[in-house]
């Protein structure tokens, strides 16, 4: 799939929603090589990418993705704490004790 993918891109050729996301999925189940992968998306960047390849490609890498869950709370709070910190130059201390 990906190096028809490639072919039509180079040749400033449109990818469908389903063909991007196949492509795009193939790429996540690490299925093409990093050459290939480099090339179609070089290709696809000096095309200029439509909207269905981009959002075919982010439901591809968005069907991959891990779901963590997570205490809003929490995650609010140190999101404070450390927008806090940012602003008075602690960073670096916050990271460390919210870890």
């Amino acid at each position: 799939m990906i190096k028809e993918a490639i072919i039509k891109v180079a040749k400033k050729e449109d990818l469908t929603y389903e063909k991007s996301k196949a492509v795009m999925n193939e790429i996540m189940d690490g299925e093409t090589s990093q050459v290939q992968t480099a090339a179609y998306l070089i290709a696809l960047a000096m095309k200029g990418e439509t909207i269905d390849e981009i959002t075919g490609s982010a439901e591809g890498m968005r069907s991959h993705a891990l779901q963590l869950k997570h205490d809003m709370e929490k995650t609010f709070e140190i999101s404070q704490r450390i927008t806090k910190e940012m602003c008075q130059g602690n960073l670096r201390k916050t990271l460390t004790q919210s870890v």
